[in-house]
């Protein structure tokens, strides 16, 4: 018998002994939605975790004009008002990847396990961002869920330096409070199931229930 284990790329930003990790299922039309859209009408960073599984397009962030998506060839496609940017780096799927996305003024970096892609000629329009895991309907292309996990989401308003900040991992409640208070994120179509305890055990989190090796 092994442990189900999630390897880790980078040491979390939050790094609690234990916690759960929720798995968003594309079958199930798994996605996370804000209470109230997040606008960022100058720069802005976007950082989380995510692990990625199977070889499908996944929507990772949507909002009335903006979709960030990780590609077939697992590189993260940054669009903002009708302007794509496409990161070179690409993330690793099935373990966690740390991943951040920056708007200063017109440039945008896409920095992937520490390691930065650089792009100018982004707009700078006012952007709203209320979905986590599926694009908003308004945004063009195919409707694709996330498949994998999103943990320790921070929203960051660079302008006036205020924050939200979701660790995504509730055990039972499909309604969570931002880190700050004030502020919440829905779980939609995610069954207690698919939220696993894990311990974090050197850099690898462990899970709490054996499972038999089929091997």
């Amino acid at each position: 018998m092994i442990r189900p284990m999630i390897s880790k790329m980078i040491t979390s930003i939050i790094s609690p002994i234990k916690r759960y990790f929720i798995t968003l299922d594309p079958v199930l039309n798994s996605f996370y939605e804000l209470s109230a859209p997040i606008t960022f009408s100058g720069d802005f960073e976007w950082s989380g975790e995510i692990l990625p599984r199977g070889p499908v397009f996944l929507n990772l962030v949507g909002g009335s004009n903006v979709r960030w998506n990780v590609q077939l060839n697992n590189t993260i496609a940054c669009l903002i008002d009708g302007v794509t940017r496409t990161s070179t780096e690409v993330v690793v799927k099935d373990v966690i990847n740390s991943v951040s996305i920056t708007r200063t003024g017109s440039a945008l970096d896409i920095t992937i396990n520490g390691v930065t892609d650089s792009f100018t000629g982004v707009p700078t329009t006012s952007i709203d961002i209320d979905l986590l895991g599926l694009r908003n309907a308004g945004t063009g292309g195919s409707i694709s869920y996330f498949n994998g996990i999103i943990s320790n989401v921070i929203f960051t308003d660079i302008s006036n330096s205020t924050t939200q900040t979701y660790r995504l991992d509730e055990p039972t409640a499909d309604t969570e409070e931002s880190v700050e208070g004030g502020s919440f994120i829905t779980y939609e179509n995610i069954p207690t199931t698919n939220r696993e305890q894990f311990t974090l055990v050197g850099n690898d989190w462990i899970g709490e229930e054996l499972v038999v090796n089929g091997n």
